[in-house]
């Protein structure tokens, strides 16, 4: 399997540590998006990485109609709440999708969660600069405020994936409720 790994802070070293399983190259922005799918998919294990945010390598590559006529997904394996406007353009353009994330939804202004594991809103609740401060353990992550409504096929997993929820611990209970799954086709 080969894909293209798209991510600002991308560290190419790390990807580069793996070369005896996988060749790993930087993606060409000088060379069509077309052609170099075509080369990656000829070649087993093959990461292109393009160290830029999901909107510069769309507006930059323009990969739409190649990855819908060739049935390329596009997957958000972290936040979707980062991707949003990226997500909701392949979606229009017919690109298949998966991610996952957490809503924020409903959320009180205390926030969720307890102890060491928190989700609480920052400032403004709507608009372009609302944001989310999660703390897992010792990490804290900021992310994007994110609403149901703000991408259409999200489905909560406790609804999507029963089996997983029931082994759901109490203490996460409150901030796992509104961790989402997406796959529009």
């Amino acid at each position: 399997m080969s894909y293209i790994a798209i991510d600002p802070e991308i560290d190419d070293t790390l990807l580069t540590k793996h070369t005896k399983r996988f060749a790993v190259m930087p993606y060409d922005f000088n060379t069509p998006f077309n052609t170099q799918v075509m080369s990656i998919s000829k070649r087993p294990y093959t990461v292109l990485w393009a160290k830029c945010k999901s909107e510069e390598f769309i507006s930059r590559t323009m990969p739409t109609r190649t990855m819908c006529m060739a049935g390329v997904p596009a997957v958000f394996p972290f936040s979707i709440s980062y991707h949003i406007s990226v997500i909701n353009r392949l979606r229009i353009e017919g690109v298949q999708l998966f991610g996952c994330g957490f809503v924020h939804d409903s959320m009180s202004a205390g926030g969720v969660g307890s102890g060491m594991v928190t989700m609480r809103i920052k400032g403004q609740r709507r608009g372009p600069t609302a944001c989310v401060e999660d703390k897992f353990g010792k990490s804290t992550y900021i992310e994007p405020y994110l609403s149901r409504s703000s991408v259409p096929g999200l489905v909560l997993v406790k609804d999507a994936m029963p089996e997983l929820w029931s082994g759901v611990d109490a203490n996460t209970m409150s901030i796992m409720e509104r961790a989402v799954i997406m796959y529009v086709f």
